[in-house]
């Protein structure tokens, strides 16, 4: 069962080097997740160098240029410390990172329907709480980032048309492997 979906924020490329278009991000090393098809599906679609890590690792091999660039949201390149190593954020985000507050079914059916309908009451006043909290704190941490020196970067408009086409190739390659039209179903109902 699911109980709400948590939105993360959006999600904006930092770089040690500054990069002004998708051309020049072709020789940059980016880091994805390892073991995420999403993001490895978005970078070999957009023919871009990945280098998969897991998220502890991302830190200290900006540091050593192990990588060039990472994503996340504003909020957690500020937790995650990563603005002491970057330069510069691309000023357009490339995806919309959400999370979801789950139950098994196992577990949902133990609950009576009386409980199960004050859990989702509570779930919904809290889940769109931290929602509305997390767009301010992921604004504010942009602000934080600009007064820390990091120069946002606007891409040319053709560049973020040609980016954003690539969305429905990345979906194509995923649906019915790792997405399921169920799970693309609920997210494109949410989206809208």
């Amino acid at each position: 069962m699911n109980l709400g979906f948590y939105e993360i924020g959006q999600v904006y490329v930092v770089s040690t080097k500054k990069v002004a278009n998708l051309n020049e991000l072709k020789g940059i090393k980016i880091w994805s997740w390892e073991g995420d098809p999403l993001v490895g599906a978005l970078l070999e679609t957009l023919q871009l160098v990945s280098v998969p890590l897991a998220l502890p690792d991302v830190l200290s091999s900006l540091s050593t240029g192990i990588i060039d660039a990472a994503y996340a949201p504003p909020l957690g390149i500020l937790a995650l410390q990563w603005h002491t190593k970057i330069k510069y954020l691309v000023d357009f985000p490339t995806a919309y990172s959400i999370g979801a507050l789950l139950v098994s079914d196992k577990v949902w059916s133990k609950i009576s329907p009386e409980h199960q309908q004050k859990i989702l009451t509570i779930a919904d006043k809290f889940v769109k709480e931290a929602n509305d909290k997390s767009v301010a704190e992921n604004e504010a941490a942009r602000v934080q980032l600009k007064k820390g020196g990091v120069e946002f970067v606007s891409f040319p408009e053709a560049d973020i048309k040609q980016a954003a086409s690539v969305r429905g190739k990345v979906i194509a390659r995923l649906k019915g492997k790792n997405i399921s039209a169920k799970m693309l179903e609920a997210l494109e109902k949410e989206a809208n």
